[in-house]
């Protein structure tokens, strides 16, 4: 085969694969005063709470135009109140802080019994306190709620320009 032969064919295949492809639905939260937007996506985990106080939680199964399927419960858009969200991240370094602190007071411990030594030093307590505090704090951060005051303000949207055909 000639390259021109090749290029047609590779042509043909790429652009069958763009046809062929579909189009997902994204939910969007628009957070107020700022130019931020969460998104959250099928297979995605998200927790919510409704405006009748009721705490869904679980992985996004699927969207349809009004609602989204958490754990098999459909749930409309318009009825949400709140979205949680966790930030990874700093769950992680907080409770590693707090691990680390709380590993340093019991090696220090064991090492003034095994020592015979006195253990009230500001050398053990003060890093260790220093530790477990900050990594409760980052700890508490990582928990974040984020209120819905409108329509607008979280909505399902399609991202591509493929129209959606259910």
């Amino acid at each position: 085969m000639n390259g021109r032969a090749v290029l047609i064919l590779l042509l043909l295949l790429i652009s069958g694969g763009i046809t062929s492809s579909y189009a997902q639905r994204v939910l969007v939260l628009d957070k107020r005063g700022k130019v931020k937007r969460l998104h959250y996506r099928m297979g995605d985990k998200i927790k919510v709470t409704m405006k009748d106080n009721v705490t869904i939680s679980g992985m996004i199964e699927g969207m349809t135009d009004d609602e989204i399927i958490i754990q098999g419960d459909y749930v409309p858009v318009a009825d949400i109140a709140v979205v949680h969200r966790t930030i990874p991240s700093l769950r992680f370094l907080g409770g590693l802080m707090m691990t680390a602190g709380a590993f340093y007071i019991g090696v220090q411990t064991v090492n003034s019994v095994v020592a015979g030594d006195e253990f009230a030093d500001d050398r053990i307590w003060v890093p260790a306190g220093i530790s477990i505090g900050v990594g409760g704090i980052l700890f508490l951060l990582s928990k974040k709620k984020h209120k819905v005051y409108g329509t607008g303000d979280l909505r399902i949207i399609n991202p591509t320009p493929i129209p959606i055909v259910e």
